[in-house]
């Protein structure tokens, strides 16, 4: 599986474990297919130094009008 995309920095402000936080972090956007989601979820637990790292996954509810087959031939696991 790649996971390759690009980074964006961002200033996070949290708490966690009783303690606030204010750091740089990066975030980065993946685009891929929803049955993909599971296991990029657990890629990112493993190499993730955060106990629980934020993965987020958005169903696409509107495209634009390049056919799923072409969007979609680069994109084998």
């Amino acid at each position: 599986m790649r996971l390759r995309s690009p980074q964006h920095p961002i200033r996070s402000i949290y708490r966690w474990a009783s303690q606030a936080h204010d750091q740089s972090e990066t975030r980065i956007a993946l685009h891929t297919r929803a049955d993909l989601v599971p296991a990029i979820t657990e890629r990112a637990r493993q190499a993730h130094p955060y106990e629980v790292p934020c993965v987020i996954a958005v169903p696409i509810a509107n495209e634009n009008s390049v056919p799923d087959s072409q969007m979609l031939q680069d994109d084998a696991p």
